[in-house]
């Protein structure tokens, strides 16, 4: 597989990309990770959003897209939950705002 071109999910980008493996590792939480140079950057992409066949990546992304977005509601109720916890200990942040116009 190293050296090969495949076609990935590129979920952060919501598209298919096209790029070579460089290198494959197990991550820390066991899952088998390749690193993918493509046209953009290198990629860090879990095995099983990685295809031999475009068509295939692109058939399956709409369901790992909706799966992400799952992730990110569930994560972002998660941080809400765990700044209102923080905040019973150290009370509200002193620049909310600047903070919040610069993640924007």
């Amino acid at each position: 597989m190293l050296g090969k071109t495949v076609y990935f999910c590129d979920l952060k980008d919501r598209v298919v990309r096209e790029g070579v493996v460089l290198s494959r590792i197990i991550s820390q939480s066991g899952y088998i990770v390749s690193i993918i140079k493509s046209a953009v950057r290198s990629h860090t992409v879990e095995q099983r959003l990685i295809f031999n066949e475009k068509e295939k990546a692109e058939e399956k992304l709409p369901r790992f897209l909706g799966i992400k977005d799952e992730m990110d509601r569930r994560e972002k109720r998660h941080n809400e939950c765990m700044d209102k916890m923080r905040q019973r200990v150290i009370g509200k942040p002193e620049l909310k705002e600047i903070a919040d116009a610069y993640i924007k």
